[in-house]
């Protein structure tokens, strides 16, 4: 798994702020733009393991001070939403209805 520099700059824009455990709309709105650029990268679904890895070893750099055990909970958690949205963005692709994004 290959991700961009500019998909970095997104993981870091989403996981630096110290609010990005509370899940507030700006984190959130970070949080869908990391997974955009993932998507952008890859046009596919991410290795989740991997995912997991980078997710929780960039949490530890930005956050030196979270208790593991949270950090393994954010980690899988999010790893498990960003699958769930590259999933649905893979069976639009698959059905080419892409319309179904338009507003």
């Amino acid at each position: 798994m290959s991700w961009s520099s500019d998909t970095m700059v997104a993981l870091k824009c989403w996981l630096g702020p110290g609010t990005v455990f509370s899940r507030s709309p700006h984190d959130e709105a970070r949080f869908y733009s990391f997974v955009a650029h993932v998507w952008n990268d890859c046009r596919s679904l991410w290795n989740e393991t991997e995912a997991v890895e980078i997710i929780r070893s960039e949490v530890e750099s930005l956050h030196p001070k979270i208790d593991v055990t949270t950090l393994e909970q954010f980690a899988e958690k999010r790893m498990s939403q960003g699958t769930f949205i590259l999933d649905f963005l893979c069976s639009v692709r698959d059905d080419n209805n892409w319309n179904l994004l338009d507003p």
